[in-house]
């Protein structure tokens, strides 16, 4: 028998594309405001017990150190710890203080972007007038303070058309931008601070000096200023930018970003009114200092720098930018720094440590006493603060900030000293187990 099969088939199934539901997602909020939002601020979280905790405690029961604020912060794992002494005093900084300063303008700068970008004036003037407009109906935050009739404390709100350029691009929207005459950003940088240079370097000691100056730097570009500001610390340049910006604005936006309290007893933070160019309203609430600062608040504000959490990334990177000290590091052909660092100047060049990377913004206060005729300095006290990513006993990543050491030091030879068993603690918390 012969038998025969049917081979059945089976017809191809229909491929069914699956239709995906649009994900709903929520309008853009509205631009930000004229003021920053609170940022996070580190407080002591040392584990009770660990080595890095232990260590600390030793350091700052010593005499020479026990009265000095100062400030530790080890973000080189995932968690962050962070370690003070008298860290939430009030000091006189000096220029440390300009760091405030920076932040200010680096806020503006957002928050002047994301309020122009959409703007339909048809001009970069027109778009300023609008924001200088509406930011100028805003409460004062410091209604009863700075009533000097001068120029830091009569700027509300900020000058926008002394600080921004911009352009309207091809799909009608504003791109703004501090303004510059030079190119900061690689690889024009070190060509562009070495024409700065100059700058910094013209006299300052008659008053005609002084007026020769503010009319040569005061026209220069925002950023140019900036950047004298911080990596010269230049205090003409720094004078210029704070009068754009106004004693108003800059302290308003310290205090709305949690960088400044003003309770009288348990406040302090970053404060500036005083223009480093001889005008100065009135001191902090604490009445302390016009140009103050606490080692938790420099602190802080230089790791949220380093974990690109100030203002934004693109805020960090220029903050950590124009902190920059390459040539206290194992870079190949570091970009001159054109001041020096006092933790710098001891890790690297003293205790020859392997530094990766090193941001600093150091404060010097010092007398001037002319005796006959000649200039004598006396009363020496030294601030710094400084980003560090070390490589000697593995990558360890810390912030010191030393808040005015409090004692007639020259060379500044206590800050110092306290950089390196601090940087030691570091070390010891994270050296390898055997």
């Amino acid at each position: 028998m012969c038998t025969t099969t049917r081979s059945q088939t089976t017809a191809p199934r229909e491929k069914v594309r699956k239709i995906s539901k649009p994900v709903a997602t929520a309008p853009p909020g509205p631009p930000p405001g004229l003021f920053p939002p609170v940022h996070p601020v580190l407080d002591y979280n040392a584990i009770t017990g660990s080595i890095l905790a232990h260590d600390f405690e030793v350091l700052k029961a010593k005499n020479k150190y026990k009265r000095l604020p100062f400030s530790l912060i080890d973000y080189t794992g995932s968690e962050v710890f962070y370690l003070g002494n008298n860290d939430k005093k009030q000091t006189f900084v000096a220029s440390m203080a300009k760091i405030g300063v920076l932040f200010a303008a680096l806020w503006l700068r957002k928050t002047v972007r994301e309020n122009a970008r959409k703007s339909t004036a048809t001009t970069l003037s027109a778009v300023l007038d609008e924001l200088t407009a509406n930011w100028s109906q805003e409460e004062k935050p410091f209604p009863d303070r700075f009533k000097k009739n001068v120029v830091p404390s009569k700027t509300w709100p900020p000058n926008l058309n002394d600080i921004f350029d911009g352009k309207r691009l091809p799909n009608g929207e504003w791109q703004l931008d501090f303004k510059a005459d030079h190119d900061f950003k690689a690889p024009n940088r070190a060509a562009s601070l070495l024409a700065l240079d100059p700058f910094d370097k013209m006299p300052v000691k008659t008053e005609a000096q002084k007026k020769a100056k503010r009319a040569v730097v005061n026209p220069l570009g925002f950023r140019d200023r900036l950047e004298l500001m911080i990596g010269w610390s230049d205090n003409i340049a720094a004078a210029s930018c704070i009068n754009a910006l106004g004693y108003q604005f800059i302290n308003g936006c310290l205090e709305k970003a949690g960088f400044y309290q003003r309770d009288e007893t348990t406040g302090g933070g970053l404060w500036v009114s005083r223009n480093y160019d001889g005008i100065q309203d009135g001191s902090d609430f604490q009445g302390v200092s016009p140009q103050g600062g606490t080692a938790q608040i420099v602190g802080s504000c230089m790791w949220l720098a380093a974990n690109l959490k100030l203002i934004d990334a693109d805020a960090s990177k220029d903050w950590l930018l124009m902190m920059d000290k390459p040539d206290y590091t194992d870079q190949a052909d570091p970009i001159p720094s054109y001041t020096r660092s006092f933790i710098g100047d001891e890790l690297d060049r003293t205790q020859h440590l392997t530094l990766k990377k090193l941001n600093s913004k150091i404060g010097i206060y010092y007398k001037v006493t002319v005796i006959n005729g000649q200039e004598h300095y006396s009363d020496f006290h030294y601030s710094d603060v400084a980003n560090i990513v070390q490589n000697d006993i593995g990558l360890v990543k810390y912030v010191i900030a030393i808040c005015f050491s409090g004692l007639t030091d020259n060379p500044p030879q206590v800050l110092q000293d306290l950089a390196f068993e601090l940087a030691t603690i570091i070390e010891s918390a994270h050296m390898p187990i055997n």
